[in-house]
C-alpha cells in the first residue's frame, strides 16, 4: 500500500512539474527551460550541450542550474535516508523532488515513443519508475545525486579547458595610428573607416587592406601567402592585414577593415569548409542507442524464463548512460594534460583521428625550417674580404628587426665584429636601404636594387645568383660607394629537431611527405637532408587542399602540419591538422592541435597523448558501462538479483567509470613527482 501511494505521489509529482516548466515563461514570453534532447549526443559534452536529466541554461547561469539540481537532488537523499533509516513516510517527502529533478527523463522517453524510437532515455525512465515502484527511494535518490555531481565534475572540467582555449592568440593591434590633419593620433582599431589614412611603422602588422599612399616598407607576408621571402611595397601599391612591416615605415588609405579583409574573407571560407564529425559523440550515442534493443530483447526473455523480477532487473541494468559523463570527461582531462604539456588540442576528435593516422604532411616554410635565416656564404667582390663584406652588411642593417638582418648580425656577432652606429638611413625602391657610414655611402638590397643605383655587378656574380635561384638561397649584395663589396648568401635554417622527428615518425610506421610552393631544387635537397621520401613541390596556396585530399582518396589518413592563411584550408581538410603558435591566426583557428613551446617535437608528444587516450577510453568504458551491465544482467538471469542490486550496480558503475576518466591527471600528477 505504501508503495502504491509513492507510485501515485511520485507520478503527480511528475505531471505537477512538467505543468509548472510548460507554464513558466520568460519576460519575452519565452520559455525558461528548452526541449530536452532525445539522445546523448545532447548531454552535457559541448557548449550548447545540454543533459538528458536536467537542460541547464548555456554560459554563466550553467553551473549555477547544475548546482541548483544537485543540492536539490542532495535534499531529496536527505529525505530517503532518513526514511530508510528512520521513519519510512519520511522518504515519501523525496518523491516530489526526485520527480522534479527526472522531469526531462520521462518527458523525452514520452516523446521517443511517440515518435516510434527506441533511445536510452525508455530504459533510464524505466530503471527510475522500477526503483520507485519498488520503494529504493534511497537507492534511487543517491544515483541521482551522483549523476548530477558527476554531470557538474563534466562541466567543470570542460570550463576549465576551454578557458585555456580561449584568448590566446590575438590576431590585430588594439590601436592604429590615425593620421589626420598631418598629426598622428592613437585610435582604436574599430574605429577605423574605409578612407582613412594610418602609418604603420617597423614591427607593425598590418590591421587592414589598403593602399600605400606615403612611404617604402619591406612586409613579411608568409602569414598571408607562405612566401618566405620579404615583399617590399610602395606607393600604389596594395597591401593586407595580418602581414608584418620588418623594416620601413608606409601611409597606407584604408580600403577593407575587419571581415572585409583578404584575411577575414579566408577565414569564412573555412567556417563553411565541412569537417569531420566526433566520432567520440557518435560513438557514445549509437553505444547507449544500439543496445536499448538488445535489453529489451533480453528483458523479454528473462520474463519468459524466470518472472517479472528478473525483467525489471535487465531493463534496470543497462548503464550506458553513464558514458554521456565518463566518455567525455576522460576525453577533457586528457585535453588538460596536453594543454599542460604545451599541446592546445581544440577539438577531442582530433584525439580519436591521430590513433587513424598513417600519413604526415609537413609543409616547408615555417614549419620545418625556422623564420630566422642563416648566413651560409659570403661571395667577396675584388679588392674586399669576407669579414669586410659581413662588416658593411652587418653595419648597415644594424637598425633592422626583420628576420634577414637578425640572421646578418648574428653572423656578425659570431666573428666578434664591432659595428659603427650609421649617420643616416634611407629607404629606396627596389628592396633595399643606403647608409652613411664615417663618410661612406653603403648600399645593401637585392640586386634590382643594385641596378637602379647603377652599381655595376661582375659577371662573376651572375653564376652567383643563378646557383642561389635553382637552390632557393636568397642573395644580398652590399656596395661602398660606388663599387660592388660583395654578396652575403643566406639559407632557410631548419628546424633542430625536424631531422628526429622524421626518424621517430617513420619509426611509428608513419609516411611522410613534404608540400611547398617552392620549386622543386630546395624543396629535394631539405627531403633529402632530414630522410624523407616523398615529397610534392610547387604547389600552389589553393592547391595544397587538392593534394591532401588526393592522398585521402587512396586510403590514407592525413596529418597535416602547416603554418599560414594559404595553409588553413588545407588544415581543414586534413583528418587531423596541427599548427604552431607563431602561425597566423586563421591558421591557429583552423588547425586542430597547436604546438605552443614551437617544438616539432610536442608533434610526437600529441600522438603519445592519443594513444593513451585511446586506451583510457577502452578502459572507461568496459570498467564503468559493460562489465558492470553484464554482471548485473548475469545476476538477474541466473543468481536472483533484485532491483537493489542493479541501483547499487549503477552507483558502482557511474563511481568506476569517473575514477577511470579521471585516472590521467592521477597519473601525470605521479609521474612529475
Amino acid at each position: 500500500m505504501i508503495h502504491l501511494l509513492g507510485i501515485l505521489l511520485f507520478s503527480g509529482s511528475l505531471a505537477g512539474a512538467y505543468t509548472a516548466k510548460h507554464l513558466t515563461r520568460g519576460k519575452n514570453g519565452e520559455e525558461i527551460f528548452t526541449p530536452a534532447p532525445k539522445s546523448p549526443s545532447d548531454k552535457l559534452i559541448l557548449p550548447k550541450a545540454q543533459n538528458t536529466l536536467v537542460t541547464p541554461r548555456i554560459g554563466i547561469e550553467q553551473e549555477a542550474e547544475l548546482n541548483h539540481y544537485l543540492q536539490v537532488a542532495g535534499v531529496g537523499l536527505v529525505l530517503a535516508a532518513a526514511g530508510h533509516l528512520l521513519y519510512f513516510p519520511l522518504g515519501l517527502l523525496s518523491l516530489p523532488i526526485l520527480g522534479y529533478v527526472t522531469l526531462d527523463v520521462f518527458e523525452n522517453a514520452y516523446e521517443c515513443l511517440k515518435e516510434k524510437e527506441l533511445r536510452i532515455s525508455v530504459l533510464e525512465s524505466t530503471a527510475i519508475g522500477t526503483g520507485i515502484g519498488s520503494g529504493l527511494y534511497a537507492l534511487s535518490a543517491f544515483a541521482t545525486v551522483i549523476y548530477f555531481a558527476s554531470s557538474k565534475m563534466l562541466y567543470k572540467t570542460r570550463h576549465k579547458t576551454q578557458s585555456r582555449l580561449t584568448d590566446i592568440f590575438s590576431g590585430h593591434p588594439p590601436t592604429v595610428w590615425l593620421l589626420k590633419d598631418g598629426v598622428e593620433i592613437s585610435v582604436p582599431l574599430e574605429q577605423i573607416r574605409k578612407g582613412d589614412r594610418i602609418v604603420i611603422n617597423t614591427g607593425e602588422m598590418v590591421p587592414i587592406d589598403g593602399i600605400v599612399e606615403e612611404g617604402i616598407a619591406t612586409l613579411d607576408q608568409h602569414m598571408l601567402t607562405g612566401e618566405a621571402q620579404p615583399e617590399e611595397r610602395t606607393v600604389d601599391q596594395q597591401v593586407f592585414a595580418t602581414t608584418l612591416v620588418i623594416s620601413g615605415r608606409i601611409t597606407v588609405r584604408v580600403e577593407q577593415t575587419g571581415a572585409e579583409t583578404v584575411a577575414a574573407h579566408i577565414a569564412a571560407i573555412l567556417d563553411h569548409t565541412d569537417s569531420y564529425i566526433s566520432t567520440l559523440q557518435i560513438r557514445s550515442e549509437q553505444l547507449a542507442n544500439d543496445s536499448v534493443a538488445p535489453t529489451l530483447g533480453l528483458a523479454g526473455f528473462a520474463l519468459l524464463i524466470t518472472g517479472p523480477m528478473s525483467m525489471a532487473v535487465v531493463l534496470c541494468s543497462n548503464f550506458s548512460d553513464v558514458m554521456s559523463f565518463t566518455v567525455p570527461l576522460g576525453m577533457l582531462n586528457y585535453l588538460r594534460i596536453a594543454s599542460r604539456a604545451g599541446l592546445l588540442i581544440k577539438d577531442g576528435r582530433s584525439l580519436e583521428q591521430l590513433l587513424k593516422v598513417d600519413t604526415v604532411v609537413f609543409d616547408k616554410t615555417g614549419t620545418l625550417t625556422l623564420e630566422q635565416p642563416h648566413v651560409s656564404t659570403i661571395y667577396p667582390a675584388a679588392g674586399f674580404t669576407e669579414q669586410q663584406v659581413l662588416f658593411y652588411t652587418a653595419a648597415a642593417e644594424y637598425r633592422q628587426t626583420h628576420p634577414i638582418a637578425k640572421a646578418v648580425l648574428d653572423a656578425a656577432a659570431k666573428q666578434g665584429l664591432e659595428l659603427p652606429l650609421i649617420d643616416e638611413a634611407q629607404y629606396r625602391i627596389g628592396y633595399g636601404l643606403r647608409v652613411n657610414l664615417e663618410g661612406q655611402v653603403v648600399r645593401v638590397g637585392s640586386v634590382h636594387f643594385m641596378q637602379r643605383e647603377n652599381i655595376v655587378l661582375p659577371e662573376s656574380f651572375a653564376a652567383v645568383e643563378q646557383n642561389a635561384h635553382q637552390h632557393g638561397y636568397s642573395l644580398i649584395y652590399t656596395a661602398v660607394n660606388e663599387a660592388l663589396c660583395g654578396a652575403v648568401e643566406l639559407r632557410p635554417t631548419v628546424r633542430p629537431e625536424a631531422a628526429q622527428v622524421v626518424r621517430h615518425l617513420y619509426e611509428r610506421g608513419l609516411q611522410v611527405y613534404i608540400l611547398s610552393g617552392d620549386h622543386e631544387g630546395p624543396v629535394k635537397n631539405l627531403a633529402a637532408e632530414l630522410g624523407i621520401d616523398a615529397y610534392i613541390a610547387e604547389t600552389l596556396p589553393e592547391d595544397k587542399s587538392k593534394v591532401i585530399e588526393k592522398l585521402q582518396q587512396q586510403g590514407k589518413s592525413v596529418c597535416f602540419v602547416g603554418d599560414g592563411i594559404n595553409d588553413s584550408i588545407a588544415l581543414k581538410k586534413a583528418a587531423v591538422s596541427v599548427s604552431l603558435q607563431d602561425a597566423s591566426h586563421v591558421a591557429m583557428d583552423s588547425a586542430q592541435i597547436i604546438l605552443t613551446n614551437k617544438n616539432l617535437m610536442q608533434l610526437l608528444d600529441a600522438l603519445d597523448i592519443a594513444k593513451r587516450f585511446g586506451n583510457n577510453q577502452k578502459l572507461t568504458i568496459n570498467l564503468g558501462v559493460v562489465a558492470p551491465s553484464l554482471i548485473c544482467m548475469g545476476g538477474g538471469l541466473f543468481l536472483g538479483f533484485t532491483v537493489t542490486n542493479t541501483l547499487v550496480f549503477y552507483c558502482a558503475s557511474a563511481a568506476l567509470g569517473v575514477g577511470s576518466a579521471m585516472l590521467p591527471l592521477l597519473q601525470e600528477h605521479r609521474r612529475k613527482e
